[in-house]
């Protein structure tokens, strides 16, 4: 911690001796060279008082301002750091490094529209400031972060594409876009800017998932079967999200697709009702009806109340030609459901049954 601390110091005392050039005032210097030396052995309230008379003696010695607004900054002084910038540019209004500072220390003291400024002037002094047009990205993703909390989904997305633009390793403002243009039912612009995600990190994990969803929501479900084992490739946790996709070809009859699906997904999440629910509607519809009342009864062992697994378990033991079972498992049915149409079904069912099964 004291070596991180001493090279902290040493940084600065570097950015206080290389920022601007020597004033011309002799007193001024004299107060400056007084304060780097109480600064580099870390005496930082003195140093500031001899920066502070440097100023006094100079008011335009804009390096003075900046060296006592980056004492004020070591001792979290945080809005006197900022004055002390603010004067640094009004003293040099082509100070690029004091603007940067001051940009600095509005992000830390969460003002991003004044720090959002302070890099654009920053970089409008000097236009190859390539760690001011990065800061700059950087105030754009928390500035997109913010609106979109607020629900302003559009200005979050002009701020997410600003970040994007200015960054071109920033993956995550990519990811970003596509969660706003997904917000704003925009499914084309949503998937480019899960695939520029892709492009800059190619394995984020999330950016695939997101990337699956959208291909799953247009139902293209061979797109975002591909998709997701992509990112179940770099993480095996992942594959619980086949879940929903089993669910999708389950409901397109596709069963030979769904099971392998749910069998993962269930491997990777066994807690998973939904996924047991749905592999359990898949063995009832292929004819496997055995296998179905075990996956039914391992659903309402995880969610109770899945009143939609007790209609399989009746239905496969019907299926199954165990009259006695069905009326059983429809009783159970009819005495769990709260909605009318569940108890109605299933009492037609036991009437049906116990009929058929009458001497």
């Amino acid at each position: 911690m004291a070596h991180r601390i001493f090279t902290l110091v040493t940084i600065a005392a570097g950015l206080i001796l290389t920022s601007a050039p020597v004033r011309a005032n002799p007193q001024s210097n004299e107060f400056r060279r007084t304060g780097l030396n109480r600064y580099r052995e870390g005496k930082f309230e003195e140093a500031a008082a001899a920066f502070v008379q440097a100023t006094e003696a100079d008011g335009s010695d804009a390096q003075a301002f900046f060296s006592l607004g980056l004492t004020y900054r070591h001792l979290k002084k945080m809005d006197q750091a900022i004055g002390a910038f603010e004067n640094a540019v009004t003293a040099d209004s082509t100070y690029t490094k004091a603007y940067a500072a001051m940009g600095d220390m509005y992000v830390l003291t969460r003002r991003l529209d004044q720090a959002k400024t302070s890099y654009e002037r920053a970089i409008e002094t000097d236009s190859t400031f390539a760690e001011g047009v990065k800061k700059l990205g950087a105030v754009h993703h928390k500035l997109a972060l913010k609106v979109y909390k607020q629900g302003k989904f559009k200005e979050a997305a002009t701020h997410y594409e600003t970040a994007a633009r200015l960054d071109p390793s920033n993956a995550k403002a990519c990811f970003g876009s596509g969660g706003v243009y997904r917000k704003l039912k925009r499914p084309d612009q949503a998937i480019r800017a899960y695939k520029t995600a892709l492009e800059r990190d190619p394995g984020y994990v999330k950016a695939y998932l997101a990337l699956g969803g959208m291909f799953l929501a247009k139902g293209e479900y061979d797109r975002a079967e591909r998709t997701y084992r992509q990112a179940v490739g770099i993480d095996p946790k992942a594959a619980k999200v086949y879940a929903k996709l089993g669910a999708a070809f389950v409901r397109e009859k596709r069963f030979d697709k769904a099971i392998p699906l749910l069998k993962e997904a269930i491997a990777a999440q066994p807690q998973d009702s939904r996924a047991h629910y749905h592999i359990a509607e898949a063995y009832k519809n292929s004819g496997r009806y055995d296998l179905a009342i075990s996956s039914a009864r391992t659903c309402l062992k995880n969610d109770p109340k899945k009143i939609a697994a007790k209609g399989i378990i009746a239905e496969c033991y019907e299926l199954l030609g165990k009259t006695k079972q069905a009326v059983a498992a429809y009783g159970e049915l009819r005495d769990a459901a709260r909605d009318q149409t569940w108890r109605e079904y299933a009492e037609q069912k036991i009437e049906l049954l116990s009929k058929s099964s009458a001497p």
